[in-house]
């Protein structure tokens, strides 16, 4: 009886075909398990949503309480529609946006490596706008009776993308140490304490009375 032989390019295939078959086998092994990790990386979830919902005694609540002041915002399903900062005309509704937003910044969103965003982000209304709108989904994630994987979401989805576009908007300010470059390249000393007059300032005149400028910014002459 003769034997047939095999050629070179077969024998490579039958061996790529083996290999898959075993990475396959071990692939579905591993679904086997899958249920239970799934389970256990909800009730981690569950209890990570608790504990930032609570908060830790003695600090102040990063998640903003309930809006009661008028400021022209809807409710969409029942659900209160994101601070909307470009279009917002209330001194009063600015002003609680901005300070609550100022309180989550440091304690949220700025521990991360890639969001050390320059203090100056309150000068900056694209970039302010979008933190309401990141801190909104957070608060969403992070409250009561939210889905268990809603803040792994937000890690994954929503503060990446946000991270990437007030990173590229603020390029500017992170080199210049410190300083606040205007949209005139210039750079400013900026005074944190002036929050409430910088919303007021910008909910009255969104920045487009060259008469008014943004309270709280000194030019600095000595660069």
């Amino acid at each position: 009886m003769t034997r047939r032989s095999v050629t070179t390019d077969q024998t490579h295939a039958l061996a790529r075909l083996a290999t898959d078959v075993a990475r396959l086998r071990r692939e579905v092994d591993d679904l086997a398990d899958l249920h239970t990790v799934t389970a256990a990386h909800g009730r981690a979830l569950e209890e990570l949503s608790a504990v930032v919902g609570r908060g830790d005694a003695g600090r102040t609540s990063v998640i903003p309480a309930a809006r009661a002041i008028s400021s022209g915002q809807d409710e969409v399903d029942g659900e209160e529609a994101a601070p909307a900062w470009l279009t917002v005309v209330d001194p009063a509704a600015a002003i609680q946006w901005l300070n609550e937003l100022a309180v989550w910044v440091p304690q949220v969103w700025q521990p991360y490596l890639q969001t050390k965003t320059p203090a100056c982000w309150p000068w900056h209304a694209d970039v302010v706008a979008e933190l309401l709108v990141v801190q909104h989904l957070w608060t969403l994630a992070a409250g009561d009776g939210a889905a268990p994987d809603a803040l792994a979401a937000w890690h994954d989805r929503w503060r990446p993308g946000a991270a990437r576009r007030v990173e590229r908007r603020m390029a500017g300010c992170d080199r210049s140490f410190g300083r606040h470059k205007d949209d005139q390249h210039k750079e400013n000393v900026y005074d944190v304490a002036c929050l409430d007059e910088v919303a007021e300032w910008w909910a009255t005149t969104h920045g487009s009375d060259p008469a008014q400028p943004a309270p709280g910014l000194t030019l600095d002459d000595s660069r």
